[in-house]
């Protein structure tokens, strides 16, 4: 019997187990090194532009900060219940700007209704000042814009909905019509196939006939 010293299993005590576990732990080796302290927070580094010259889209530098108004400043300056008194520098309407108001389709009616959401009354319309009764041009052809957008959009949608019900009884009869067309073929069809299958069978019975017949002959000669 041999044995294969090779792949012996060498069995040690737990003495010796323990002595080589202490050994491979104080090999500077097998050392656990401590961890490495963590990085520094990441810090922007700061602009060498100082912040007051920073243009950030939000507002030129060269302009100062304004009182904020919620209420739009062109049509107050010439309202006297609000400032007292017309503004210094701008004309009074006169007959231009009812002229130009007909050229840009616009009725005084219009012009008022805007002047009269901003806070106008209807008798201090006529002391407007130039420069309010443009903004008030400006927004009453916006609202007429819209207006007449939506106008559009209204007339298309019921122009659609119209020419859908005039359309929808001649679809749906050309679709029966074609339905129908289809049933008939389908018909056809099937008739072809029968009259087609008949003729098998018929000459499939012929020539079995004539087999048999053949046979007998072959049989009795």
């Amino acid at each position: 019997m041999r044995i294969d010293l090779r792949r012996a299993v060498v069995v040690q005590s737990a003495e010796d187990v323990s002595r080589r576990l202490r050994s491979i732990e104080r090999d500077p080796a097998n050392q656990i090194l401590p961890l490495p302290p963590p990085p520094a927070p990441f810090r922007v580094p700061k602009s060498p532009v100082p912040p007051m010259q920073l243009n950030l889209g939000l507002k030129h530098p060269a302009v100062p900060d304004m009182p904020h108004d919620s209420s739009p400043p062109d049509l107050l300056r010439g309202n006297p219940r609000m400032t007292g008194s017309a503004t210094a520098g701008s004309p009074p309407v006169d007959a231009k700007f009812w002229k130009r108001t007909a050229e840009l389709q616009l009725t005084r009616e219009e012009i008022r209704r805007v002047l009269q959401r901003r806070g106008w009354a209807r008798d201090e319309v006529a002391i407007l000042d130039q420069r309010s009764a443009e903004t008030a041009i400006v927004e009453a052809l916006s609202i007429k814009r819209k207006r007449i957008r939506r106008l559009a959009k209204e007339r298309a949608a019921t122009e659609k909905l119209m020419t859908e019900r005039a359309v929808a009884p001649r679809v749906d009869a050309e679709k029966q019509a074609l339905k129908l067309a289809g049933l008939r073929n389908h018909f056809l069809d099937r008739d072809m196939i029968q009259f087609h299958d008949r003729k098998v069978e018929a000459a499939a019975r012929d020539l079995a006939a004539m087999m048999a017949v053949a046979a007998y002959k072959a049989f009795k000669g």
